[in-house]
């Protein structure tokens, strides 16, 4: 099971609940988190984004949101 995260730019917008939501993700980052920060940079994130983990908090995707 995989399990998505948005994550914004600080700050996040005043609508960044109702677009998570929107997006089906469980919740959201103001910033990259630490533990992301590594790849995030390798692979270019963008933000906002959308992330997904594996059940083992490996990342498998991550997705620019519109």
């Amino acid at each position: 099971m995989t399990v998505k995260w948005l994550v914004f730019p600080d700050p996040a917008p005043a609508d960044a609940v109702a677009v998570t939501t929107a997006n089906a993700a469980v919740g959201f980052f103001t910033g990259i988190p630490p533990k992301w920060v590594e790849l995030a940079v390798d692979q270019g994130w963008t933000l906002p984004c959308a992330v997904e983990e594996d059940e083992e908090g490996i990342v498998t995707s991550w997705a620019p949101v519109v």
